[in-house]
C-alpha cells in the first residue's frame, strides 16, 4: 500500500524466544515499519533472557509488564500476581525459575520499563501500557466502559496498544482506537498460533496529519512443538507445556 507507515504491536512474549522470533520475521515480510510493545516478556517461556533482549532491540517502545516488574524487582513468590483459575503452584515455579536465567544487566533493563509510554507517529498518538496505565494487573474486560472514560479523560491519544489478557480485541470510539494485541509467547484464545497486529497509518499530506487506514491481527505458524519440549527439558511445570499446544 503506497504511503502508508505499518506499525507492528506484540504483547505478552513470556519467555518464548521463538515465537517472537516468529513473529519479527512475519512483519518483516509485510513490512512493517516499526514496532511497539506492551509488556510481558519473561515468565512461563523457556527461552527468557533471548526474548528480553530480542524484543527491546527490536521494539522502539516497550512498556513494563506484571511479570516484567515482579522478576526485574524480585518480588517474593507470595506477592505474585496469579490469574483466577491459573494454578499458584505452576506460576510461582515459573517465576522461580525465569529470576535463575536472567543477568544483573536484564533485571535492571526490566526495572527500568516504563509503565506507559505515548508517542506521536505521522500526527497520530499513540499510547502503550500493559493492561492500564493504573494497573499492570488489572482486565481490561472486567471495566471496559469506565477504563475507556478514565483513558480518554486522563491519557488522550487516537491509538492505545495492550495486552495482559491473551486475547486479541478492537474496539473503535469516537475516532479512538482501544487495541488488544493478544499474546505473541502465549495465547490464550484457543489459537495457540502467536498474535501480533499492524496499524496502518496513511502518511500526512500538505500538512495534514495522517491517520489510520487499516488494522489488522496476524497468526504466525512456528515450531511450536519443540517450544513445548524445549519447557520440559529445562525442568519448568509440565502444565505450561500443554496450555502452549491448545491456547489456553
Amino acid at each position: 500500500m503506497v504511503g502508508v507507515y505499518r506499525i507492528g504491536v506484540f504483547s505478552d512474549v513470556h519467555g518464548n524466544a521463538e515465537a517472537l522470533e516468529a513473529v519479527l520475521e512475519d512483519g518483516r515480510r509485510r513490512g512493517v515499519d516499526e514496532w511497539l510493545c506492551a509488556g510481558d516478556l519473561v515468565n512461563h517461556g523457556p527461552r527468557p533472557s533471548e526474548a528480553v533482549d530480542m524484543a527491546v532491540r527490536s521494539a522502539s517502545v516497550v512498556v513494563m509488564g506484571n511479570r516484567d516488574r515482579e522478576v526485574g524487582n524480585d518480588v517474593d513468590e507470595a506477592a505474585m500476581f496469579v490469574p483466577a483459575g491459573r494454578d499458584p503452584a505452576v506460576e510461582r515455579e515459573a517465576l522461580r525459575w525465569t529470576k535463575t536465567q536472567l543477568s544483573e544487566r536484564q533485571n535492571a533493563l526490566l526495572r527500568g520499563l516504563p509503565s506507559i509510554a505515548t508517542e506521536v507517529r505521522l500526527g497520530v498518538r499513540f499510547a502503550v501500557f500493559h493492561s492500564t496505565p493504573w494497573s499492570d494487573e488489572e482486565y481490561w474486560e472486567t471495566g471496559v466502559e469506565a477504563n475507556r472514560r478514565r483513558l480518554r479523560d486522563e491519557c488522550p491519544a487516537d491509538v492505545y496498544c495492550f495486552g495482559h489478557t491473551h486475547r486479541p480485541s478492537v474496539m473503535w470510539d469516537d475516532g479512538r482506537v482501544f487495541l488488544n494485541a493478544g499474546s505473541c509467547g502465549r495465547p490464550r484464545d484457543g489459537d495457540p498460533r502467536p498474535c501480533y497486529a499492524v496499524v496502518s497509518l496513511s502518511r500526512s499530506h500538505g500538512g495534514c496529519p495522517g491517520s489510520v487506514a487499516a488494522l489488522k491481527f496476524v497468526r504466525v505458524r512456528y515450531d511450536l512443538e519443540s517450544v513445548a519440549r524445549d519447557i520440559l527439558e529445562k525442568g519448568l511445570p509440565r502444565g505450561l507445556a500443554e496450555a502452549l499446544r491448545v491456547g489456553a
